[in-house]
């Protein structure tokens, strides 16, 4: 099997839009990052249920108990939830991304 090389790639969201710009490093977008855009949130290199990709600031279910959790990153650069939902990449395929912090921050549990 090759190996497979992460390029890390991130999520930003217009201010005034609140629309997300994925990006990766040394992209146009990369060099123009300011204030009129939010922070950057990183993906997690997981996809949920639907096989779309989770970065950083997504809210997920749980699709058996309705439980709605945030993705953060911890101090030392591991990806889990805030209330932790499950970071085990097999049970994936029970979560589902229903928000994220900038553009429905109301779903969030805390």
């Amino acid at each position: 099997m090759k190996n497979k090389t992460f390029k890390p790639k991130f999520k930003v969201y217009d201010n005034e839009t609140k629309e997300p710009i994925v990006f990766s490093f040394g992209s146009e977008v990369y060099h123009r990052v300011s204030d009129r855009y939010s922070k950057p949130y990183i993906f997690t290199g997981f996809v949920d249920g639907e096989g779309v990709e989770v970065f950083e600031g997504d809210m997920l279910i749980d699709q058996y108990e309705g439980v709605v959790d945030t993705v953060v990153w911890t101090e030392d650069f591991q990806f889990c939830t805030e209330n932790n939902i499950d970071s085990d990449q097999s049970s994936f395929s029970l979560l589902r991304i229903v928000g994220n912090v900038v553009q429905t921050p109301n779903l969030s549990t805390n």
